[in-house]
């Protein structure tokens, strides 16, 4: 190693970037009307962009495993798997949704937001929404907040980002989480691939910590 050249072995960190894992305090602070915690002795397990080819095996095995999660799905994709939401609804889990078309918010009008907003709103059975990308103007959200909750997080894997190894991601799940939080993980053709190494070992870490798992509920 040359002289002043330092040794970065946070697994936040890879060649070129740089991942923040855990939401700032001060974020929920700026925002207190949005949810990004729940009971202390509770993870809270959450997927976007869903369904996918892999949430027929995702249902399986959090079924078999006893644990309840939290979906928030577009309402495009619960067209193209129509029977996934029955599905899910019936083992217990809560679908909340993702806007219809996953739109960028910050880029769209009010009036484009309303519609894509009030799309997938009909098809959901819970009246909970995350912004797609977690960007929401303070105006929008509170369109949203006069009827459904906003739920954030308090801790986001990557798990879409190849940079960061499913290793990676799973060393820093264990040091990091903690009862209470609200953790992402995505259901998309970046993540079709890990999806079956990462969630078992989430499981068995939330389990070894002695944590419960559930669903999300309207606040």
């Amino acid at each position: 190693m040359k002289k002043g050249q330092k040794s970065h072995n946070s697994s936040s960190m890879w060649r070129g970037g740089f991942r923040l894992f855990r939401t700032p305090f001060w974020i929920p602070a700026l925002f207190p009307k949005r949810k990004w915690k729940g009971r202390e002795d509770t993870i809270y397990l959450t997927f976007d962009d869903g369904p996918n080819s892999k949430t027929d095996w995702l249902l399986d095995y959090l079924k078999m495993q006893d644990v309840q999660a939290t979906f928030f799905w577009t309402g495009a994709r619960m067209l193209e798997y129509p029977d996934m939401l029955d599905r899910a609804v019936a083992e217990g889990h809560s679908v909340g949704h993702h806007g219809y078309e996953h739109l960028p918010l910050v880029k769209c009008s009010v009036a484009e937001f309303k519609t894509d907003w009030n799309r997938s709103k009909q098809i959901v059975p819970h009246r909970l929404y995350r912004p797609p990308y977690g960007k929401i103007s303070r105006a929008k959200a509170n369109i949203v907040l006069q009827q459904e909750a906003i739920i954030m997080w308090s801790w986001m894997s990557y798990d879409w980002d190849h940079r960061l190894s499913v290793q990676m991601i799973l060393d820093r799940f264990e040091r990091d989480v903690k009862g209470g939080d609200i953790v992402v993980f995505h259901e998309n053709d970046k993540t079709v691939s890990r999806i079956e190494q990462i969630i078992p070992a989430v499981v068995r870490i939330v389990h070894n910590k002695g944590l419960n798992f559930a669903a999300l509920s309207k606040i």
